[in-house]
């Protein structure tokens, strides 16, 4: 009964997710991919519910071990790879997947053998351990290589995680930990287990129980926030308030302004201009107009002048029209077998969201940056 109740619970809780991301359509390649996971999972428990509750088959459910635990893996690499803006291509995605598909053929040969009598309990107990080891070293290895993968692409981005990598970092550390304790249990003599008949293979079940509940509170958390305001619109908001706050600023304060020289003015305007290609400073997502000043030794109130009156731009202008000169330069480099992810490209160069670089790619050079990037990227190489 406990196990129907379980059971019944794993299910509600995918099929719920499952709507969930059916809201609206999935619009990305990561919600794909934990729409694939949640999918096999559902398949696995299914299948479990019907040798266990439907046929009342407890010694096929208890002895022979399905495949789907060697899917798990690859489909979270996959989900980690897409998120560090390296894609797994199809060919290498179906060999990640072949110990899946080939154990799969398996399994429904040994399971109509059993029925036909070909072969016998012995044979398959032998191959179900066998094959749970080979699920524990499988995800062990590909979370391990997740979380890996995860962590070096932050410390060489330098920013912090969003949802989607929290949430795949979670997964693989529930896989990780799951069978590592399942495991350490298999192989540690002497254990008891706190209830009579417990079987140690039920304890990875009770971790990946765990996933469908945060990938639904990862849905609801997005769900929120689309519903309230969108982070890329945020950052489109912030840029565009302080924006109007520097020319507004400059409005108001304008008869302020110290009386400064065309020599000054002709000095400061050389200073700025050499320091901006020298130091690549406009890369930095957080640089302000205050950092900039100290940075070139200019009267904070001496430099939005000569931003104003000389250069005729504002601050944010001035900044991001080197951000997409610099954009500009790394697409026209990009050859057909070299992609790049816009996003990616965006946070490189110094934005803040992909929607602020859009606006101002747009403003720049009159292109969306996918058309520039379709009509401007360098043919592949003759070999």
């Amino acid at each position: 009964m406990a196990t129907i109740i379980g059971t019944t619970c794993i299910i509600f809780q995918i099929l719920v997710t499952i709507y969930l991301f059916n809201i609206g359509s999935v619009k990305d390649d990561f919600e794909k991919n934990m729409m694939k996971l949640l999918v096999v999972l559902l398949m696995h428990i299914c299948l479990k519910l019907l040798l266990l509750v439907w046929l009342h088959n407890e010694l096929v459910y208890g002895k022979l071990a399905s495949a789907f635990g060697l899917s798990y893996g690859p489909l979270l690499y996959f989900t980690a790879r897409g998120l560090v803006e390296r894609p797994v291509r199809r060919k290498q995605s179906l060999l990640h997947l072949l110990p899946f598909l080939a154990f799969s053929i398996v399994y429904f040969t040994l399971l109509a053998g059993w029925v036909k009598g070909y072969f016998s309990i012995a044979v398959i107990s032998a191959y179900t351990t066998y094959f749970q080891w080979t699920v524990v070293l499988s995800l062990l290895t590909y979370s391990y290589i997740v979380k890996s993968t995860l962590h070096a692409f932050k410390k060489k981005k330098k920013r912090p995680w969003d949802m989607q990598m929290t949430l795949t970092d979670q997964i693989a550390a529930i896989f990780f930990w799951g069978m590592l304790a399942g495991a350490l249990l298999e192989i540690t003599p002497g254990i008891k287990m706190p209830y009579p008949g417990f079987q140690l293979r039920i304890l990875p079940y009770i971790f990946f129980a765990v996933v469908p509940v945060l990938i639904l509170r990862y849905k609801f958390k997005k769900l929120s926030s689309t519903s309230s305001q969108p982070s890329a619109q945020l950052y489109a908001l912030y840029d565009a308030v302080q924006e109007n706050t520097v020319e507004l600023n400059h409005a108001e304060k304008r008869y302020q302004k110290s009386a400064i020289s065309n020599e000054m003015m002709n000095g400061y305007e050389k200073n700025l201009l050499a320091f901006m290609e020298k130091s690549r400073i406009f890369l930095d997502a957080e640089l302000s107009l205050d950092h900039l000043a100290r940075e070139i030794d200019i009267p904070k109130h001496h430099l939005t002048q000569l931003l104003n009156d000389r250069i005729k731009k504002n601050f944010y202008h001035f900044v991001n029209e080197y951000r997409i000169e610099e954009a500009k330069r790394k697409l026209d480099q990009i050859s057909g077998s070299n992609e790049t992810s816009l996003l990616s490209l965006a946070y490189d160069c110094g934005f803040n969201s992909k929607s602020t670089f859009n606006n101002y790619f747009k403003k720049i050079t009159g292109h969306t940056p996918s058309s520039y990037k379709k009509n401007h990227s360098a043919p592949p190489l003759a070999v």
